[in-house]
Protein backbone atom coordinates (compact mmCIF):
# COMPACT_ATOMS: atom_id res chain seq x y z
CA UNK A 1 0.00 0.00 0.00
CA UNK A 2 1.16 3.02 -0.92
CA UNK A 3 1.05 6.58 0.97
CA UNK A 4 1.52 10.23 -0.02
CA UNK A 5 4.29 11.81 -1.30
CA UNK A 6 6.94 14.46 0.16
CA UNK A 7 10.31 15.79 -0.57
CA UNK A 8 13.78 15.50 0.30
CA UNK A 9 15.67 17.33 2.87
CA UNK A 10 19.43 17.36 3.65
CA UNK A 11 20.98 19.35 6.87
CA UNK A 12 24.65 19.07 7.48
CA UNK A 13 25.97 15.54 7.76
CA UNK A 14 22.34 14.13 8.66
CA UNK A 15 20.01 13.03 5.85
CA UNK A 16 16.49 13.34 6.62
CA UNK A 17 14.22 11.38 4.31
CA UNK A 18 10.85 12.04 3.13
CA UNK A 19 8.99 10.27 0.40
CA UNK A 20 6.58 7.94 -0.53
CA UNK A 21 5.87 5.18 2.10
CA UNK A 22 4.49 1.64 1.35
CA UNK A 23 2.99 -0.90 4.16
CA UNK A 24 4.65 -3.94 3.68
CA UNK A 25 2.47 -6.97 5.64
CA UNK A 26 4.56 -9.09 7.70
CA UNK A 27 2.60 -12.15 6.24
CA UNK A 28 2.30 -13.59 3.02
CA UNK A 29 2.56 -16.33 0.86
CA UNK A 30 6.34 -17.18 1.69
CA UNK A 31 6.22 -16.54 5.48
CA UNK A 32 2.51 -18.36 6.12
CA UNK A 33 4.44 -21.23 5.08
CA UNK A 34 7.28 -20.79 7.37
CA UNK A 35 5.96 -18.73 10.19
CA UNK A 36 3.04 -19.51 12.34
CA UNK A 37 -0.03 -17.03 11.41
CA UNK A 38 -1.98 -15.72 14.23
CA UNK A 39 -5.35 -14.12 14.18
CA UNK A 40 -5.81 -10.77 15.51
CA UNK A 41 -8.91 -8.57 14.78
CA UNK A 42 -6.81 -5.62 15.57
CA UNK A 43 -4.14 -6.53 13.31
CA UNK A 44 -3.82 -4.41 9.92
CA UNK A 45 -4.68 -7.52 7.84
CA UNK A 46 -6.23 -9.19 10.95
CA UNK A 47 -3.30 -11.19 10.82
CA UNK A 48 0.28 -11.26 12.07
CA UNK A 49 3.08 -13.76 11.77
CA UNK A 50 4.84 -15.18 15.22
CA UNK A 51 8.39 -15.14 14.71
CA UNK A 52 10.11 -17.40 17.08
CA UNK A 53 13.26 -16.25 19.48
CA UNK A 54 16.36 -16.68 17.79
CA UNK A 55 14.87 -16.82 14.32
CA UNK A 56 14.19 -13.77 11.33
CA UNK A 57 11.99 -12.87 9.12
CA UNK A 58 12.72 -12.02 6.04
CA UNK A 59 10.91 -9.54 3.70
CA UNK A 60 11.25 -8.56 -0.12
CA UNK A 61 11.05 -5.42 -1.50
CA UNK A 62 11.91 -3.48 -4.97
CA UNK A 63 13.19 -0.17 -5.82
CA UNK A 64 13.01 1.66 -9.03
CA UNK A 65 15.96 3.42 -9.07
CA UNK A 66 19.10 3.80 -6.15
CA UNK A 67 16.90 5.41 -3.51
CA UNK A 68 16.90 6.29 -0.03
CA UNK A 69 14.95 4.64 2.15
CA UNK A 70 13.93 4.77 6.17
CA UNK A 71 12.22 2.29 8.35
CA UNK A 72 9.14 4.49 9.91
CA UNK A 73 7.24 2.40 11.90
CA UNK A 74 7.38 -1.74 12.73
CA UNK A 75 4.15 -2.77 14.30
CA UNK A 76 4.06 -5.77 16.73
CA UNK A 77 3.02 -7.25 20.09
CA UNK A 78 5.25 -8.72 23.12
CA UNK A 79 4.63 -12.15 24.24
CA UNK A 80 5.16 -11.93 28.25
CA UNK A 81 9.18 -10.96 27.12
CA UNK A 82 10.86 -8.09 26.44
CA UNK A 83 12.75 -8.81 22.73
CA UNK A 84 15.56 -6.83 21.24
CA UNK A 85 14.73 -6.85 17.11
CA UNK A 86 17.83 -6.45 15.19
CA UNK A 87 17.06 -4.50 11.39
CA UNK A 88 19.19 -5.35 8.68
CA UNK A 89 19.22 -5.25 4.87
CA UNK A 90 20.62 -7.27 1.85
CA UNK A 91 23.04 -8.98 4.84
CA UNK A 92 25.10 -5.74 5.32
CA UNK A 93 23.34 -3.10 6.13
CA UNK A 94 22.19 -2.47 10.03
CA UNK A 95 19.21 0.00 10.41
CA UNK A 96 19.73 -0.89 14.44
CA UNK A 97 17.99 -2.32 17.34
CA UNK A 98 14.59 -1.85 19.20
CA UNK A 99 14.09 -3.08 22.86
CA UNK A 100 10.49 -4.28 22.92
CA UNK A 101 8.82 -4.31 26.45
CA UNK A 102 6.12 -6.03 27.09
CA UNK A 103 2.56 -4.11 27.93
CA UNK A 104 1.19 -6.43 30.56
CA UNK A 105 -2.06 -4.15 30.97
CA UNK A 106 -3.34 -4.88 27.68
CA UNK A 107 -1.33 -7.98 26.72
CA UNK A 108 -3.12 -8.45 22.83
CA UNK A 109 -2.73 -4.42 21.77
CA UNK A 110 -0.10 -4.02 18.85
CA UNK A 111 2.64 -1.22 19.56
CA UNK A 112 4.78 0.93 17.08
CA UNK A 113 8.46 1.01 16.51
CA UNK A 114 8.09 4.53 14.82
CA UNK A 115 10.90 5.97 12.93
CA UNK A 116 14.42 4.27 12.85
CA UNK A 117 17.30 6.83 12.56
CA UNK A 118 19.55 5.23 10.38
CA UNK A 119 19.21 5.90 6.70
CA UNK A 120 20.65 3.88 4.12
CA UNK A 121 20.84 4.32 -0.34
CA UNK A 122 19.53 1.37 -1.73
CA UNK A 123 20.25 0.04 -5.10
CA UNK A 124 17.47 -0.69 -8.05
CA UNK A 125 15.81 -3.85 -7.88
CA UNK A 126 15.27 -6.67 -5.21
CA UNK A 127 16.34 -5.85 -1.53
CA UNK A 128 15.47 -7.74 1.66
CA UNK A 129 14.87 -6.63 4.59
CA UNK A 130 16.07 -9.34 7.68
CA UNK A 131 14.26 -8.75 11.03
CA UNK A 132 16.13 -10.97 13.93
CA UNK A 133 14.63 -11.35 16.99
CA UNK A 134 15.74 -12.64 20.33
CA UNK A 135 12.70 -14.02 22.05
CA UNK A 136 9.40 -14.36 20.56
CA UNK A 137 7.62 -11.49 19.13
CA UNK A 138 4.34 -11.05 16.95
CA UNK A 139 5.08 -8.87 13.66
CA UNK A 140 2.26 -7.10 11.76
CA UNK A 141 3.62 -5.22 9.08
CA UNK A 142 6.33 -2.42 8.08
CA UNK A 143 6.18 1.00 6.97
CA UNK A 144 9.05 2.15 4.48
CA UNK A 145 9.79 5.58 3.10
CA UNK A 146 11.34 5.84 -0.56
CA UNK A 147 12.46 9.17 -1.69
CA UNK A 148 11.17 8.15 -5.61
CA UNK A 149 8.35 10.08 -6.38
CA UNK A 150 7.62 7.52 -9.24
CA UNK A 151 8.06 4.37 -7.80
CA UNK A 152 4.40 2.60 -7.16
CA UNK A 153 3.28 -0.59 -5.15
CA UNK A 154 3.68 -2.86 -8.40
CA UNK A 155 7.73 -2.10 -8.18
CA UNK A 156 7.52 -2.18 -4.38
CA UNK A 157 6.00 -5.48 -4.35
CA UNK A 158 8.84 -6.88 -7.10
CA UNK A 159 6.46 -7.49 -10.08
CA UNK A 160 7.80 -5.49 -11.63
CA UNK A 161 11.33 -5.45 -11.27
CA UNK A 162 13.98 -2.47 -12.40
CA UNK A 163 17.91 -1.91 -13.36
CA UNK A 164 19.82 1.01 -12.07
CA UNK A 165 21.96 1.28 -14.88
CA UNK A 166 21.95 0.83 -18.65
CA UNK A 167 24.75 1.82 -20.66
CA UNK A 168 24.31 2.85 -24.60
CA UNK A 169 27.32 3.74 -26.26
CA UNK A 170 27.07 6.57 -28.28
CA UNK A 171 27.97 6.51 -32.17
CA UNK A 172 28.44 9.71 -33.01
CA UNK A 173 32.00 11.07 -32.77
CA UNK A 174 32.88 14.03 -30.80
CA UNK A 175 33.19 16.66 -33.97
CA UNK A 176 29.61 16.46 -34.43
CA UNK A 177 27.40 19.25 -33.14
CA UNK A 178 24.65 18.53 -30.80
CA UNK A 179 20.69 17.93 -31.27
CA UNK A 180 17.83 19.46 -29.33
CA UNK A 181 15.59 17.24 -27.72
CA UNK A 182 11.99 18.53 -26.87
CA UNK A 183 9.41 17.81 -24.72
CA UNK A 184 6.05 17.78 -26.18
CA UNK A 185 4.59 14.41 -23.99
CA UNK A 186 1.57 14.61 -21.78
CA UNK A 187 0.02 11.72 -19.38
CA UNK A 188 -2.41 9.39 -20.25
CA UNK A 189 -3.85 6.57 -18.78
CA UNK A 190 -4.85 4.71 -21.93
CA UNK A 191 -1.64 2.15 -22.71
CA UNK A 192 -2.81 2.19 -26.34
CA UNK A 193 -2.15 6.15 -26.78
CA UNK A 194 1.26 7.67 -28.12
CA UNK A 195 1.57 10.74 -25.42
CA UNK A 196 5.10 10.52 -25.79
CA UNK A 197 5.95 13.09 -28.26
CA UNK A 198 9.33 14.28 -28.50
CA UNK A 199 10.56 15.54 -31.67
CA UNK A 200 14.71 16.19 -32.35
CA UNK A 201 16.26 19.06 -33.95
CA UNK A 202 19.11 19.79 -35.81
CA UNK A 203 20.12 22.36 -38.36
CA UNK A 204 22.68 20.47 -40.77
CA UNK A 205 22.47 17.18 -39.56
CA UNK A 206 23.78 15.20 -42.37
CA UNK A 207 23.59 11.77 -41.44
CA UNK A 208 22.44 9.72 -38.67
CA UNK A 209 21.58 6.29 -37.17
CA UNK A 210 18.44 4.53 -35.57
CA UNK A 211 19.10 1.20 -33.79
CA UNK A 212 15.84 -1.29 -32.39
CA UNK A 213 17.39 -3.56 -29.39
CA UNK A 214 15.94 -5.88 -27.32
CA UNK A 215 14.92 -4.54 -23.45
CA UNK A 216 18.04 -4.78 -21.26
CA UNK A 217 16.13 -6.43 -18.67
CA UNK A 218 15.85 -10.00 -18.24
CA UNK A 219 12.60 -11.65 -19.26
CA UNK A 220 11.30 -14.16 -20.94
CA UNK A 221 7.42 -13.20 -20.85
CA UNK A 222 6.45 -12.00 -24.41
CA UNK A 223 3.53 -10.36 -23.47
CA UNK A 224 2.02 -8.52 -26.36
CA UNK A 225 -1.79 -7.86 -26.41
CA UNK A 226 -2.95 -4.20 -26.63
CA UNK A 227 -4.57 -2.56 -23.06
CA UNK A 228 -7.83 -1.16 -24.01
CA UNK A 229 -8.29 -0.51 -20.57
CA UNK A 230 -9.31 3.66 -19.84
CA UNK A 231 -9.54 3.83 -23.36
CA UNK A 232 -13.24 4.66 -24.19
CA UNK A 233 -11.90 6.25 -27.54
CA UNK A 234 -10.92 3.59 -29.09
CA UNK A 235 -14.18 1.28 -28.94
CA UNK A 236 -16.23 0.18 -31.60
CA UNK A 237 -18.86 2.41 -29.72
CA UNK A 238 -19.36 5.85 -30.55
CA UNK A 239 -22.12 6.75 -28.25
CA UNK A 240 -24.74 5.23 -26.00
CA UNK A 241 -27.94 5.76 -24.71
CA UNK A 242 -29.38 3.41 -22.45
CA UNK A 243 -32.51 2.27 -20.50
CA UNK A 244 -35.27 5.51 -21.35
CA UNK A 245 -38.60 6.20 -22.43
CA UNK A 246 -40.27 7.95 -25.25
CA UNK A 247 -43.25 10.10 -24.01
CA UNK A 248 -44.75 13.69 -24.19
CA UNK A 249 -42.87 14.43 -21.28
CA UNK A 250 -39.01 12.83 -21.69
CA UNK A 251 -36.16 15.07 -20.93
CA UNK A 252 -33.36 15.85 -22.23
CA UNK A 253 -29.91 13.31 -21.51
CA UNK A 254 -26.63 14.09 -21.85
CA UNK A 255 -23.27 11.94 -22.62
CA UNK A 256 -19.78 13.11 -23.73
CA UNK A 257 -20.26 15.67 -26.21
CA UNK A 258 -23.71 14.11 -26.88
CA UNK A 259 -27.63 15.46 -26.48
CA UNK A 260 -30.37 13.48 -26.70
CA UNK A 261 -33.50 15.32 -27.17
CA UNK A 262 -37.18 14.97 -27.93
CA UNK A 263 -39.54 17.34 -30.05
CA UNK A 264 -42.93 15.70 -30.13
CA UNK A 265 -45.12 16.23 -33.54
CA UNK A 266 -48.56 15.34 -32.79
CA UNK A 267 -50.47 12.18 -30.36
CA UNK A 268 -48.83 9.49 -32.21
CA UNK A 269 -45.31 10.74 -33.78
CA UNK A 270 -42.29 11.94 -31.49
CA UNK A 271 -38.54 13.11 -32.70
CA UNK A 272 -35.83 11.86 -31.26
CA UNK A 273 -32.82 13.90 -32.29
CA UNK A 274 -29.54 13.43 -31.14
CA UNK A 275 -26.80 15.74 -31.70
CA UNK A 276 -22.87 15.06 -31.11
CA UNK A 277 -19.91 15.81 -31.76
CA UNK A 278 -17.04 13.59 -33.35
CA UNK A 279 -13.19 13.26 -33.96
CA UNK A 280 -11.48 13.44 -36.88
CA UNK A 281 -8.04 14.12 -38.89
CA UNK A 282 -7.15 17.01 -36.42
CA UNK A 283 -7.08 14.66 -33.57
CA UNK A 284 -5.92 11.73 -35.77
CA UNK A 285 -8.51 10.09 -35.51
CA UNK A 286 -11.00 7.97 -38.94
CA UNK A 287 -14.29 8.75 -36.95
CA UNK A 288 -15.37 11.48 -39.28
CA UNK A 289 -14.51 9.27 -42.23
CA UNK A 290 -15.67 6.10 -41.86
CA UNK A 291 -19.24 5.07 -41.95
CA UNK A 292 -21.41 3.90 -38.88
CA UNK A 293 -24.10 1.38 -37.75
CA UNK A 294 -26.86 3.25 -35.81
CA UNK A 295 -28.70 0.17 -33.15
CA UNK A 296 -32.13 0.83 -31.64
CA UNK A 297 -33.18 -1.87 -29.56
CA UNK A 298 -36.96 -1.55 -27.54
CA UNK A 299 -37.27 -3.59 -24.07
CA UNK A 300 -40.71 -4.06 -25.43
CA UNK A 301 -43.67 -2.81 -27.56
CA UNK A 302 -47.41 -2.65 -27.31
CA UNK A 303 -48.23 -1.97 -30.69
CA UNK A 304 -45.90 -1.42 -34.09
CA UNK A 305 -43.43 1.17 -34.33
CA UNK A 306 -42.26 2.73 -37.65
CA UNK A 307 -38.92 5.00 -36.98
CA UNK A 308 -37.50 6.63 -40.24
CA UNK A 309 -34.10 7.70 -39.66
CA UNK A 310 -32.39 11.32 -40.87
CA UNK A 311 -29.21 13.03 -40.36
CA UNK A 312 -26.63 15.98 -41.57
CA UNK A 313 -24.19 15.19 -44.45
CA UNK A 314 -20.92 17.02 -43.79
CA UNK A 315 -21.65 18.78 -47.22
CA UNK A 316 -24.84 20.39 -44.81
CA UNK A 317 -27.92 18.73 -46.31
CA UNK A 318 -30.46 16.56 -44.68
CA UNK A 319 -30.49 12.68 -45.93
CA UNK A 320 -33.46 10.40 -45.20
CA UNK A 321 -33.17 7.00 -44.61
CA UNK A 322 -35.12 3.62 -44.86
CA UNK A 323 -37.65 3.56 -42.77
CA UNK A 324 -37.60 0.57 -39.75
CA UNK A 325 -40.27 -1.54 -38.31
CA UNK A 326 -40.28 -2.97 -34.30
CA UNK A 327 -42.67 -5.03 -33.24
CA UNK A 328 -42.60 -7.77 -30.14
CA UNK A 329 -41.02 -10.47 -32.36
CA UNK A 330 -38.36 -7.29 -33.76
CA UNK A 331 -37.47 -5.34 -31.12
CA UNK A 332 -33.91 -4.33 -32.47
CA UNK A 333 -32.77 -2.39 -35.54
CA UNK A 334 -29.81 -1.19 -37.30
CA UNK A 335 -29.34 1.57 -40.29
CA UNK A 336 -26.32 1.75 -41.65
CA UNK A 337 -24.67 5.64 -42.46
CA UNK A 338 -21.93 5.33 -45.41
CA UNK A 339 -18.44 6.86 -44.80
CA UNK A 340 -17.28 10.35 -45.55
CA UNK A 341 -21.25 11.15 -43.61
CA UNK A 342 -19.92 13.51 -40.38
CA UNK A 343 -17.73 16.50 -39.54
CA UNK A 344 -15.21 17.16 -37.05
CA UNK A 345 -15.60 20.91 -37.33
CA UNK A 346 -19.46 21.50 -35.82
CA UNK A 347 -21.93 19.21 -34.22
CA UNK A 348 -23.37 16.20 -36.29
CA UNK A 349 -27.04 15.89 -36.53
CA UNK A 350 -28.98 12.09 -35.99
CA UNK A 351 -33.24 12.05 -36.03
CA UNK A 352 -35.06 9.38 -35.66
CA UNK A 353 -38.65 9.90 -36.36
CA UNK A 354 -41.47 7.73 -34.25
CA UNK A 355 -44.59 6.36 -35.43
CA UNK A 356 -47.37 4.36 -33.08
CA UNK A 357 -50.72 4.41 -31.66
CA UNK A 358 -49.51 5.10 -28.33
CA UNK A 359 -46.26 6.60 -27.34
CA UNK A 360 -46.75 6.38 -23.72
CA UNK A 361 -45.42 2.70 -23.64
CA UNK A 362 -42.35 3.01 -25.18
CA UNK A 363 -39.27 1.94 -23.91
CA UNK A 364 -35.98 2.01 -24.90
CA UNK A 365 -33.19 -0.41 -23.99
CA UNK A 366 -30.58 1.21 -26.27
CA UNK A 367 -29.65 3.65 -28.96
CA UNK A 368 -26.31 3.60 -29.89
CA UNK A 369 -23.72 4.73 -32.78
CA UNK A 370 -20.97 2.38 -33.76
CA UNK A 371 -18.24 2.74 -36.55
CA UNK A 372 -18.69 0.13 -38.87
CA UNK A 373 -16.09 -2.77 -39.16
CA UNK A 374 -13.53 -2.47 -40.67
CA UNK A 375 -12.67 -4.43 -43.99
CA UNK A 376 -9.71 -6.69 -43.49
CA UNK A 377 -6.23 -5.28 -44.80
CA UNK A 378 -5.11 -6.15 -48.34
CA UNK A 379 -1.36 -7.34 -47.97
CA UNK A 380 0.58 -7.72 -51.41
CA UNK A 381 4.09 -9.12 -51.62
CA UNK A 382 6.14 -6.74 -54.11
CA UNK A 383 9.30 -8.71 -53.36
CA UNK A 384 10.69 -11.58 -52.40
CA UNK A 385 14.08 -13.10 -52.04
CA UNK A 386 16.51 -15.40 -49.97
CA UNK A 387 17.61 -12.07 -48.51
CA UNK A 388 14.56 -10.01 -47.96
CA UNK A 389 10.68 -10.39 -48.29
CA UNK A 390 8.78 -6.34 -49.25
CA UNK A 391 5.00 -6.08 -48.56
CA UNK A 392 2.95 -3.39 -49.52
CA UNK A 393 -0.56 -3.00 -47.04
CA UNK A 394 -3.67 -1.45 -48.48
CA UNK A 395 -5.72 0.10 -45.45
CA UNK A 396 -9.97 0.22 -45.46
CA UNK A 397 -10.09 3.64 -43.84
CA UNK A 398 -6.27 5.64 -43.10
CA UNK A 399 -6.17 8.88 -41.14
CA UNK A 400 -4.67 10.90 -43.46
CA UNK A 401 -7.82 10.57 -45.84
CA UNK A 402 -6.94 9.46 -49.47
CA UNK A 403 -3.27 10.08 -48.92
CA UNK A 404 -1.33 7.06 -50.08
CA UNK A 405 2.19 6.18 -51.14
CA UNK A 406 3.71 4.71 -54.37
CA UNK A 407 6.30 1.69 -53.55
CA UNK A 408 8.92 1.39 -56.61
CA UNK A 409 10.94 -1.53 -56.53
CA UNK A 410 14.23 -1.02 -58.63
CA UNK A 411 14.89 -3.84 -61.88
CA UNK A 412 10.94 -4.17 -61.17
CA UNK A 413 7.20 -3.01 -60.95
CA UNK A 414 6.04 0.30 -59.67
CA UNK A 415 3.05 -0.62 -57.21
CA UNK A 416 0.54 2.76 -56.11
CA UNK A 417 -2.21 2.86 -53.02
CA UNK A 418 -0.37 2.28 -50.19
CA UNK A 419 -0.94 3.02 -46.29
CA UNK A 420 2.54 1.55 -45.44
CA UNK A 421 4.97 -1.49 -46.43
CA UNK A 422 7.05 -4.06 -44.62
CA UNK A 423 10.13 -5.73 -44.14
CA UNK A 424 11.40 -9.16 -43.57
CA UNK A 425 14.77 -10.61 -42.86
CA UNK A 426 15.98 -14.20 -42.87
CA UNK A 427 15.62 -15.68 -39.31
CA UNK A 428 19.02 -18.26 -39.37
CA UNK A 429 17.79 -20.19 -36.81
CA UNK A 430 14.46 -20.76 -38.22
CA UNK A 431 13.46 -21.24 -41.54
CA UNK A 432 11.24 -18.46 -41.78
CA UNK A 433 11.38 -14.45 -42.22
CA UNK A 434 11.22 -12.12 -38.97
CA UNK A 435 9.58 -8.56 -39.68
CA UNK A 436 12.08 -5.70 -38.90
CA UNK A 437 10.47 -2.77 -40.12
CA UNK A 438 7.61 -1.10 -41.32
CA UNK A 439 6.70 2.55 -42.57
CA UNK A 440 3.61 4.17 -42.78
CA UNK A 441 2.92 6.81 -45.39
CA UNK A 442 2.46 9.33 -42.22
CA UNK A 443 6.00 8.67 -41.56
CA UNK A 444 6.16 6.86 -38.63
CA UNK A 445 8.61 3.94 -38.95
CA UNK A 446 8.94 0.98 -36.60
CA UNK A 447 12.26 -1.26 -36.09
CA UNK A 448 12.50 -4.38 -34.69
CA UNK A 449 15.53 -6.75 -33.63
CA UNK A 450 14.94 -10.20 -35.34
CA UNK A 451 12.66 -12.76 -33.11
CA UNK A 452 15.20 -13.90 -30.63
CA UNK A 453 15.59 -18.19 -31.47
CA UNK A 454 12.08 -19.69 -28.99
CA UNK A 455 9.84 -16.91 -30.00
CA UNK A 456 7.21 -16.56 -33.02
CA UNK A 457 8.00 -13.03 -32.92
CA UNK A 458 7.81 -10.10 -30.73
CA UNK A 459 5.73 -6.76 -30.78
CA UNK A 460 6.66 -3.43 -32.08
CA UNK A 461 6.17 -0.35 -29.88
CA UNK A 462 8.17 3.08 -29.99
CA UNK A 463 8.13 4.52 -33.31
CA UNK A 464 10.06 7.75 -34.77
CA UNK A 465 8.52 9.77 -37.32
CA UNK A 466 10.93 10.64 -39.74
CA UNK A 467 11.25 13.85 -41.86
CA UNK A 468 9.91 17.47 -40.97
CA UNK A 469 6.98 16.82 -38.93
CA UNK A 470 3.66 19.30 -39.20
CA UNK A 471 1.82 19.65 -35.78
CA UNK A 472 -1.39 20.90 -37.35
CA UNK A 473 -3.09 17.98 -36.09
CA UNK A 474 -2.94 16.49 -32.20
CA UNK A 475 -1.05 13.24 -33.58
CA UNK A 476 2.42 14.91 -35.70
CA UNK A 477 3.18 13.74 -39.15
CA UNK A 478 4.75 13.85 -42.50
CA UNK A 479 3.52 13.05 -45.62
CA UNK A 480 5.24 10.58 -47.96
CA UNK A 481 4.81 10.21 -51.51
CA UNK A 482 6.94 7.50 -52.71
CA UNK A 483 9.49 5.24 -51.10
CA UNK A 484 11.99 4.00 -53.65
CA UNK A 485 13.71 0.25 -52.82
CA UNK A 486 16.61 -1.77 -53.56
CA UNK A 487 17.03 -5.10 -52.27
CA UNK A 488 19.92 -5.95 -53.12
CA UNK A 489 21.60 -3.24 -50.74
CA UNK A 490 18.69 -3.10 -48.23
CA UNK A 491 17.95 0.86 -49.27
CA UNK A 492 15.03 2.66 -49.37
CA UNK A 493 14.94 6.48 -50.65
CA UNK A 494 11.47 8.26 -48.98
CA UNK A 495 10.43 11.11 -50.76
CA UNK A 496 7.93 13.65 -48.98
CA UNK A 497 5.26 15.56 -50.62
CA UNK A 498 7.05 19.16 -49.46
CA UNK A 499 9.65 17.88 -52.07
CA UNK A 500 11.95 16.80 -49.50
CA UNK A 501 14.19 13.06 -49.37
CA UNK A 502 16.20 10.87 -47.53
CA UNK A 503 18.12 7.58 -48.14
CA UNK A 504 18.18 4.82 -45.56
CA UNK A 505 20.72 1.58 -45.31
CA UNK A 506 19.38 -1.03 -43.42
CA UNK A 507 21.39 -2.88 -41.68
CA UNK A 508 20.30 -6.35 -39.61
CA UNK A 509 21.89 -8.65 -37.36
CA UNK A 510 21.08 -11.13 -34.55
CA UNK A 511 22.01 -8.56 -32.00
CA UNK A 512 19.70 -5.41 -33.44
CA UNK A 513 18.37 -3.84 -36.41
CA UNK A 514 19.94 -0.46 -37.31
CA UNK A 515 18.80 2.19 -40.35
CA UNK A 516 21.15 4.68 -41.78
CA UNK A 517 20.09 7.84 -43.06
CA UNK A 518 22.12 10.02 -45.48
CA UNK A 519 21.43 11.50 -48.41
CA UNK A 520 19.16 14.48 -46.60
CA UNK A 521 17.38 17.07 -48.54
CA UNK A 522 14.88 19.28 -45.83
CA UNK A 523 12.70 22.23 -47.60
CA UNK A 524 11.98 23.37 -44.61
CA UNK A 525 13.64 25.69 -41.78
CA UNK A 526 15.29 22.99 -39.77
CA UNK A 527 15.13 25.27 -37.14
CA UNK A 528 11.74 25.10 -36.24
CA UNK A 529 11.09 21.87 -37.95
CA UNK A 530 12.45 18.48 -36.38
CA UNK A 531 14.58 15.99 -38.24
CA UNK A 532 12.96 13.08 -36.28
CA UNK A 533 10.10 12.67 -33.91
CA UNK A 534 9.97 9.88 -30.97
CA UNK A 535 6.62 8.93 -30.70
CA UNK A 536 5.79 6.29 -27.70
CA UNK A 537 3.98 5.66 -24.60
CA UNK A 538 4.11 6.16 -20.51
CA UNK A 539 1.13 5.30 -18.28
CA UNK A 540 3.31 4.38 -15.42
CA UNK A 541 6.62 2.98 -14.48
CA UNK A 542 5.41 -1.24 -15.31
CA UNK A 543 3.30 0.00 -17.99
CA UNK A 544 4.93 1.81 -20.70
CA UNK A 545 6.92 1.58 -24.25
CA UNK A 546 9.76 3.66 -23.22
CA UNK A 547 10.35 5.35 -19.52
CA UNK A 548 13.21 6.57 -19.98
CA UNK A 549 16.30 8.29 -22.04
CA UNK A 550 20.31 7.98 -21.66
CA UNK A 551 21.82 11.28 -23.50
CA UNK A 552 24.91 10.67 -24.76
CA UNK A 553 25.27 7.64 -22.34
CA UNK A 554 25.69 10.38 -19.58
CA UNK A 555 22.01 11.33 -18.46
CA UNK A 556 19.48 9.98 -17.68
CA UNK A 557 15.68 11.62 -17.82
CA UNK A 558 12.39 10.20 -17.41
CA UNK A 559 10.67 10.27 -20.33
CA UNK A 560 7.63 12.35 -18.97
CA UNK A 561 8.83 14.50 -16.94
CA UNK A 562 8.90 18.27 -17.85
CA UNK A 563 12.61 18.44 -18.71
CA UNK A 564 12.32 21.24 -21.32
CA UNK A 565 14.83 20.86 -24.25
CA UNK A 566 18.13 18.37 -23.56
CA UNK A 567 21.70 19.11 -26.14
CA UNK A 568 22.82 15.66 -26.67
CA UNK A 569 24.26 13.60 -30.29
CA UNK A 570 23.28 10.19 -28.75
CA UNK A 571 19.64 9.67 -27.34
CA UNK A 572 18.88 6.28 -25.93
CA UNK A 573 14.99 5.53 -25.35
CA UNK A 574 14.92 2.84 -23.28
CA UNK A 575 12.79 0.99 -20.12
CA UNK A 576 14.75 0.72 -16.98
CA UNK A 577 12.05 -1.53 -15.53
CA UNK A 578 10.30 -4.58 -16.90
CA UNK A 579 7.10 -3.54 -18.99
CA UNK A 580 3.64 -5.47 -18.50
CA UNK A 581 3.01 -3.65 -21.96
CA UNK A 582 5.00 -4.74 -25.21
CA UNK A 583 7.18 -6.78 -22.87
CA UNK A 584 9.97 -7.31 -25.42
CA UNK A 585 9.41 -4.32 -27.77
CA UNK A 586 12.84 -2.55 -28.29
CA UNK A 587 14.41 0.19 -26.64
CA UNK A 588 15.37 2.81 -29.86
CA UNK A 589 18.57 4.75 -29.56
CA UNK A 590 19.14 7.83 -32.28
CA UNK A 591 22.73 9.20 -33.15
CA UNK A 592 24.29 12.06 -34.72
CA UNK A 593 26.82 10.64 -37.12
CA UNK A 594 27.37 13.86 -39.86
CA UNK A 595 26.45 17.31 -39.70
Amino acid sequence: MCFQKFIIVAALCKIVIEGKEFLIEAEDERTDGNHELLPYRNASDHKAVLVKGGTSLSINFCLRQRSFVTIRNIRYLNLKKSTLLNIVVNENLNYGSYFSVPNYNQSNVFNDTRSFSIVHQLEAGWNILKVYATNSIVLDMFLLEVNDSKLNNMIFSCKVICIQQLHFPPRAKSVVTPANMAQNSFFTKCAEVDNVDIPIYHPHVNAFSITARLPQYKTFANRRQANLTFCPHLTQTLWRFDNFSVTHFSKEMYGNFTFLTFQENNLSSIDVNVIFRQKGEHTGSINTDMGSQLFLKFISVRNDVFITLRYKHRNGSMITSERKRFSESHLEQMWKIPDYTWIETDYNYISLVLYTKELSHLKIDYLRLDRRPFIPDRTITLYKSDNIIIEGVQVDMWWRGHERMTINIHSGNSYEGFAFLRLYRPVPWTRGYSQVFILYQDGNARFLPVSPEGLDWIPFGTSVILGQCKHDSIRPYVSITQVDIYPDDMKLVIFFKDGGYLRMTLKVTEDFTQAYFDNIVFMNDTSIYPFVTVRSMYVEEGNTDVDSIKVDDVKTLNVIDNWGTVPGKSFAFHRRCLSRHLTLSPDIQIDILKT
